[in-house]
């Protein structure tokens, strides 16, 4: 988490609209989230800072079953005391619940089912109940605050949103004990009857003193978070580390299941929010666009597809908040059970802007002021106040005077002189033809071409607005000199859809492209390969009309690809699961994070597979097989926080085999994936997006069974590995064309296995990150040899090949199991066979340790995660 991160940037980049973004990454101002609907509440928590609701940091449970937090053992509260919590559920019949472990008799208790008859909240203090009616004071769409406490005297009293519900006398202790934080622990309290825990929960706090007066029937609400103080007992859920103890006793907190730490909170953030637009369009069913802006406000929602004015939607978006947004239960954006796309572009120089405008007198221009400070690329206005088109103005067509409509598939027309500065937009008489007087919303693009000012370094573009004519043939470039991941499309000498593509439904290399097309409502198509997006552009694929027909034009808008943020945390870019097979289809795992590569392997023994968002397939990393990559529907990668596998093969998820799933998100400075086509040329280069020079790279042909090549900076490129097999380094100066990669690109030969003219390859780049990942090599002999990463702690992946000699490919890491003595389990990439034990490494403080006499003695390469 960044809360405070994001809102520092936020400023700089409000205070540096005549100079620049301030720095920010275009994940601080753009997201595609993709998400499931409840029919309920729901917060998006896509970082996007939009405005100030819904701050402060907390813990997200996830749908499902012994999803809790369990504390260590506290001290006994045998006086005065407070417990406290918000919880913000996305179930009304769901229950939340914070219970010490052991009998009611000694514990606090929380149980809610706030929507049912009683709407009771339960709580039992040393064996006596303070329970009370609270329905009438829950917010059913929002933050409730429960607080329990109790004073020198023994009087108890509990309170729902200010409000007491129930007061005793007790004067008995709460013993010291553990507590389960949000799904149900021991004692004789059961779920039974209740769903668990299913949304957030902030600001769990545990004091030693009264904070309120429970002879009061009201107490006044917190409005910001809790700060730690000499009767802070226990302080989980807010700021930027909501799953660790926040109090100065630093309690030790385990995560069961899955809750999340996320910068949702209950209060407001202490800026105000910067402003922006989202999208919403259900991908699974004919379902109108929706956009929704700051400007207008939440509840006013206007359509792409249609000419109606805007129309207040009680039940639709509700706030915008520091980190995305919130919404209800309306079918057009929250239809329980149904899979909806949404875009949330955020105000900043240099890439964004919303303004709402009134159109002038009859036959004057309609001139929009705007907040930029550079080029525009593109405007998209809209009448509110009455129906009316939705007219597109592109940088690539203001020189003609020509215009287009987003609502239509019509080609472009010629109507009045129109033009665009740093500062304003002049739609000349465009508008005030037919809408005199009316009220309308400009959303303005910009256009970076080589100033935009982003990133770590506050020099790179993130959006780009241009053109392109068609070919009729595969392999027309559109160099942005970045990789985008959303894409917006259209013809402008032809009746043709607009088109909207992204990276997270999916424009797989070798693979169908998701589309959806903001002029209609209809559901996402996925029947063509239409473009592959490469790490300086995109480049077409098909001869369709609406993409690439010969002859035509066309103008777009492209986004970069993101993160942009070198990780500072291996948590928050690599997962690792184990899990047995259920032999079902669309089973889902959550790592928390977008992750764009997975190795699944079997454990009982069996084929293990390497797959990737680019090639939306997999490929066996012991075999040089091929047929594999045709198995696109082996992982489905559109999730924001996981994976699914949406069938039942075998290597992944047959019933009753046991697996070990490793998850990497590409990050600069640490991880990423090419895909490209070979030209048959010596010293072909290839460019990547890692930012630094990749220490380790496995090459992997796509289109014909070949081997897998292996560089490592420690053997140098004069010399291969190859990842299914168990030889040692091999003189090679082929393959890399004895050339060292570099920070951009890196070198191959003319081989077919990594360069055969036109044949199609996928490449894994790899490099050390200090905390985070660790390229390197050891030796090792007959006496222990310690391997110093720079962790903070030991290693949670371990991969190791001896390079002087033949070995094998050995895995190693912390969930399946290894440590001091023979019980570290291991599995091989070059290999089917079954995961043994051994005692090859040990977990050691900064990284691991090769024990003496149990390897073979000589060199190996290695690749660590911390």
């Amino acid at each position: 988490m960044a809360t405070k991160k994001k809102l520092l940037q936020a400023a700089a980049g409000t205070a540096a609209a005549s100079g620049g973004a301030g720095g920010l990454n275009v994940e601080d101002v753009f997201s595609t989230y993709l998400y499931e609907g409840n029919g309920s509440v729901q917060v998006i928590d896509n970082g996007i800072n939009l405005g100030q609701s819904n701050s402060g940091g907390g813990i997200y449970f996830p749908d499902g079953d012994g999803d809790y937090l369990q504390t260590a053992t506290l001290p006994a509260l045998s006086g005065e005391f407070t417990i406290e919590l918000w919880f913000y559920s996305y179930d009304a019949d769901r229950a939340i619940y914070l219970i010490g472990n052991g009998s009611d008799e000694n514990n606090f208790v929380v149980k809610t089912d706030y929507l049912s008859s009683s709407g009771l909240v339960y709580i039992t203090v040393a064996g006596t109940s303070v329970n009370g009616n609270a329905s009438s004071y829950y917010d059913i769409d929002g933050w409730n605050h429960l607080a329990i406490t109790r004073n020198s005297s023994n009087v108890v009293s509990s309170y729902v949103n200010g409000s007491r519900i129930g007061t005793a006398t007790i004067s008995g202790n709460l013993n010291s004990t553990t507590y389960n934080i949000g799904a149900v622990g021991g004692g004789t309290v059961s779920a039974s009857g209740y769903e668990l825990m299913y949304g957030y929960m902030s600001s769990v706090r545990i004091s030693d003193t009264a904070r309120y007066d429970p002879t009061s029937t009201s107490l006044t609400v917190p409005t910001s978070a809790f700060t730690s103080d000499s009767n802070t007992v226990l302080l989980v859920g807010q700021g930027d580390t909501p799953l660790a103890d926040a109090s100065s006793n630093s309690y030790s907190v385990t995560v069961n299941g899955n809750p999340r730490a996320s910068e949702v909170g209950p209060f407001d953030a202490a800026e105000a929010g910067e402003g922006g637009m989202v999208w919403m369009k259900r991908r699974d069913a004919t379902q109108d666009h929706n956009i929704f802006d700051t400007e207008r406000g939440a509840y006013n929602r206007i359509k792409p597809n249609l000419t109606d004015a805007q129309n207040y939607q009680s039940n639709g978006l509700t706030s915008f908040n520091s980190n995305g947004w919130s919404m209800l239960s309306s079918g057009n954006i929250n239809q329980n059970g149904y899979n909806y796309a949404s875009w949330t572009f955020r105000k900043a120089p240099k890439f964004f802007d919303v303004v709402e405008f009134t159109v002038g007198s009859t036959g004057t221009d309609t001139i929009i002021n705007h907040s930029l400070g550079s080029d525009v690329g593109m405007v998209i206005t809209k009448i509110t106040s009455t129906t009316s088109s939705w007219g597109v103005h592109h940088r690539d067509l203001v020189s003609a005077n020509e215009y287009m409509f987003l609502n239509t598939t019509s080609a472009a027309a010629s109507y009045d002189t129109v033009s665009f500065s740093s500062t304003q937009v002049d739609l000349g008489t465009f508008w005030s033809t037919n809408f005199a007087g009316e009220t309308g919303i400009a959303y303005i693009f910009a256009h970076n071409d080589g100033d935009g000012e982003f990133g770590p370094d506050g020099d790179a573009d993130i959006i780009k607005c241009g053109s392109y004519t068609g070919t009729g043939s595969a392999g027309n470039f559109i160099d942005l000199g970045f990789e985008p991941q959303w894409l917006l499309v259209k013809a402008t000498n032809s009746n043709q859809n607009w088109e909207v593509f992204d990276n997270m439904r999916g424009a797989p290399t070798g693979g169908n492209s998701a589309e959806l097309f903001p002029n209609t409502s209809s559901a996402e198509r996925e029947a063509f390969e239409i473009f592959n997006f490469t790490p300086t552009g995109f480049e077409t694929v098909t001869t369709l009309d609406e993409t690439n027909a010969s002859g035509y034009n066309y103008i777009y808008i492209a986004i970069r690809r993101g993160p942009m943020a070198v990780p500072e945390d291996a948590t928050d870019v690599f997962d690792v699961q184990t899990y047995t097979g259920n032999g079902t289809a669309n089973r889902k795992f959550t790592t928390g994070f977008a992750i764009d590569t997975n190795l699944i392997l079997e454990r009982d023994g069996g084929l293990g597979g390497m797959g990737s968002r680019l090639i939306d397939g997999m490929h066996m990393t012991s075999s040089t097989d091929v047929s594999y990559d045709s198995l696109t529907d082996w992982i489905d990668y559109d999730y924001n926080d996981g994976f699914e596998l949406p069938q039942t093969y075998g290597q992944s998820n047959s019933n009753g085999e046991s697996y070990v799933t490793y998850s990497w998100q590409r990050r600069p400075n640490y991880f990423d994936v090419v895909t490209y086509t070979g030209n048959g040329t010596l010293g072909h280069t290839v460019s990547h997006n890692l930012g630094v020079a990749p220490e380790m790279m496995w090459v992997k042909r796509r289109d014909s069974a070949d081997i897998w090549t292996v560089y490592h900076s420690a053997l140098g490129a004069g010399k291969r590995l190859k990842l299914h097999q168990t030889t040692a380094a091999e003189d090679d100066l082929s393959s890399f064309n004895n050339t060292a990669p570099t920070s951009s690109v890196f070198t191959v030969g003319s081989l077919g296995q990594i360069n055969g003219s036109g044949g199609t390859y996928i490449a894994y780049l790899f490099a050390s990150l200090d905390g985070v990942s660790k390229v390197g090599s050891f030796t090792a002999g007959s006496s222990d040899t310690f391997v110093d990463c720079g962790f903070s702690s030991s290693a949670r992946f371990v991969l190791m090949k001896r390079s002087s000699g033949t070995g094998d490919w050995f895995v190693y890491d912390s969930e399946r199991g290894y440590a001091a003595g023979f019980n570290d389990k291991r599995l091989k990439l070059n290999t089917t066979g079954a995961e043994t034990t051994n005692n090859n490494i040990d977990p050691t403080a900064g990284g691991f340790t090769a024990t003496g006499n149990t390897i073979d003695a000589g060199t190996y390469i290695f690749y660590a995660i911390a």
